[in-house]
């Protein structure tokens, strides 16, 4: 018998797609799946309606599988009843996904897991350890950082990450007499961001002294750092991709309009710095969530703006990201490779380190790249965040009313557009 592991699931493949789930299920010789990076769970509902994939089972084409959530959310299961003559064969299976703890009303968590008094000791040095180590001072931030509101407008945790990519590429770039005349844009987004993770997964720095355990919230993923080059036309069709995490709102609608669906995935809302730009949402997204055409005439993208000026579509730019992005990572365009100008073998979250280990107070001002065009003030839309943000002021252009908890703990607010 044998296993198989792949990235997730998609609702359709195509070649150099990054979640195989359903092609490696359709192969002779694969009994199993163990599933990761999109951060859901199987069995569940995060995958219902597409093709082949039994959410109440956790089976795909009849194969068990099983996505474990995400942060060790979840002991992923998959129990197998064999029987063997000539070789193994897989007779029966039962998957599961058990969560380890659970959240009460307060948001108290509460195990539903009885640790190990052996283990807990076995590791006990180096889990201290480790403490000690993530909790050393590495700078200073002059405000609070928090990605409560970071889809609705300017967000100080983007603005550092952006910063102090740029920082790290200005000299590489100089050093290139291909590239030193061009100009250098950043795109980062926000990691932490609620949706599937619930209304505690968010990244909240208090002002003061920051660690290096914050330097990981702000960027948790082990990615290195890449430059593309690409033109203005690329440059509007990236931002169309990155604001089709936005649902359509409907400006003749007076029935509550989320902004955003219940498993949006935060990390493929790019922010562009360097450039202004404003994202329509009254009208329909160009791309869907793989990164192919589905509105050919549609444009959400307005305004698009490079030193006050419209962004000509000819002109190159620089943009610095990371090798998952500039490798094909959620289907942006330019992004498959072959536009990388400047490869580097350090981590993002590195250059964010050193960036914040440079400076001797941390200010990131959330200047606001991007902001909504503006919706009739009839419309209803709605934004989730956690309890916590109910007393930040809002993003420019934006007025925020709080509407009471919704569903699973999280804050409800009203977005209006000024």
């Amino acid at each position: 018998m044998g296993g198989g592991c792949a990235n997730g699931i998609d609702s359709g493949q195509a070649s150099g797609e990054e979640n195989a789930g359903q092609d490696l299920a359709r192969l002779d010789g694969i009994d199993a799946l163990i599933l990761g990076h999109q951060h859901l769970l199987l069995p569940g509902e995060d995958f219902r309606g597409i093709p082949g994939v039994d959410t109440g089972s956790g089976t795909i084409h009849g194969k068990p599988a099983v996505m474990a959530g995400c942060f060790g959310s979840h002991l992923g299961i998959i129990d197998l009843k064999l029987e063997k003559d000539t070789a193994w064969r897989v007779m029966q299976a039962r998957v599961e996904v058990r969560p380890i703890a659970r959240r009460d009303a307060d948001g108290v968590v509460i195990a539903l897991a009885r640790s190990d008094s052996s283990v807990l000791e076995a590791a006990k040095s180096a889990h201290e350890a480790t403490l000690s180590y993530i909790r050393t001072p590495v700078g200073r931030l002059a405000q609070p950082l928090s990605t409560y509101l970071a889809l609705l407008g300017g967000n100080g945790v983007i603005k550092l990450i952006n910063e102090a990519q740029r920082a790290y590429a200005a000299p590489l770039a100089a050093a290139r007499a291909d590239l030193a005349s061009l100009p250098i844009l950043s795109a980062a987004a926000p990691f932490k961001c609620g949706g599937r993770g619930g209304p505690y997964a968010y990244t909240d720095i208090a002002a003061g002294p920051i660690a290096i355990k914050d330097v990981a919230d702000i960027y948790p993923y082990p990615n290195t750092l890449r430059v593309v080059r690409v033109d203005g036309v690329t440059l509007s069709e990236w931002l169309e991709r990155s604001a089709s995490i936005f649902r359509r709102v409907d400006p003749n609608s007076s029935d509550e309009q989320p902004l955003l669906p219940p498993a949006f995935a935060a990390y493929n809302f790019d922010v562009i710095d360097g450039v202004e730009y404003t994202i329509d949402v009254t009208q329909a997204p160009r791309y869907d969530e793989s990164g192919a055409v589905v509105a050919p005439e549609a444009r959400r993208i307005r305004d698009l703006k490079f030193k006050g000026a419209p962004v000509d579509p000819s002109q190159a730019f620089l943009v610095v990201t990371n090798n998952y992005r500039a490798s094909g990572g959620g289907g942006f365009p330019g992004c498959d490779g072959t536009s990388v100008a400047i490869e580097t073998p350090d981590a993002n979250r590195d250059a964010l380190l050193k960036y914040v280990e440079s400076k001797p107070e941390i200010a990131p001002n959330p200047h606001a790249a991007w902001r909504f065009a503006p919706w009739p003030h009839s419309v209803l839309a709605t934004y989730l965040t956690s309890p916590a943000a109910a007393a930040l002021p809002a993003p420019p252009g934006l007025k925020l009313t709080p509407m009471g908890l919704a569903p699973g703990g999280f804050l409800k607010l009203r977005v209006e557009s000024l």
